[in-house]
């Protein structure tokens, strides 16, 4: 059986995906940052305030449900779709508000503890993790044997740039805050 790096490198995509996901769905279902993400959910003011205080559990449940159906080969393809357009929903809904002058806001995609803020680098990146979604999807997330020795670091790596990124654009939201203070 030929294995082709196109393959290698879109399983890794869709596990690295799978990992954005349930973290940030597990993040939305533990009971003490409920409050972060009603108020974060509010904030944006696209959900019917009698939804609000649902809206977390109910994007948490769906975030770890795209998890798992990334990382089942029957439906693996179905997950990066659906991925693919929850991160796009989000890249529009943080537009959105750029537009509507709201770009100090906090984003609430990385939990309580980052205080990201919205941003075209924020666009940027959901645009980057959407493109990822559909070549994962193109080439199709199916690995076997051995491969797995090469998909698992290269989605820890994936993970890791992700995880650096995010904290480079943090990084440069607070110098550009001491900045203009």
């Amino acid at each position: 059986m030929e294995i082709y790096l196109s393959n290698v490198i879109s399983s890794a995509i869709g596990w690295f995906i799978a990992g954005v996901f349930v973290q940030a769905g597990l993040s939305k279902l533990a009971s003490e940052n409920h409050p972060y993400y009603v108020k974060a959910i509010e904030a944006y003011g696209v959900t019917p305030a009698a939804l609000v205080p649902i809206m977390p559990r109910l994007i948490g449940i769906s975030e770890v449900s795209i998890c798992i159906l990334i990382l089942l080969p029957m439906t693996s393809k179905v997950g990066l779709v659906l991925a693919g357009a929850l991160l796009l929903m989000y890249l529009l809904v943080f537009a959105k508000q750029m537009l509507q002058g709201k770009a100090d806001m906090n984003c609430g995609c990385a939990g309580p503890g980052a205080d990201l803020i919205i941003s075209p680098m924020l666009l940027l990146r959901n645009a980057v993790l959407v493109a990822l979604c559909l070549f994962a999807i193109g080439f199709g997330a199916t690995t076997t044997g051995m491969a797995w020795l090469v998909v698992l670091p290269l989605a820890l790596v994936l993970g890791l740039i992700y995880l650096s990124c995010d904290q480079l654009i943090a990084n440069q939201q607070k110098i550009q805050l001491i900045g203009n203070s």
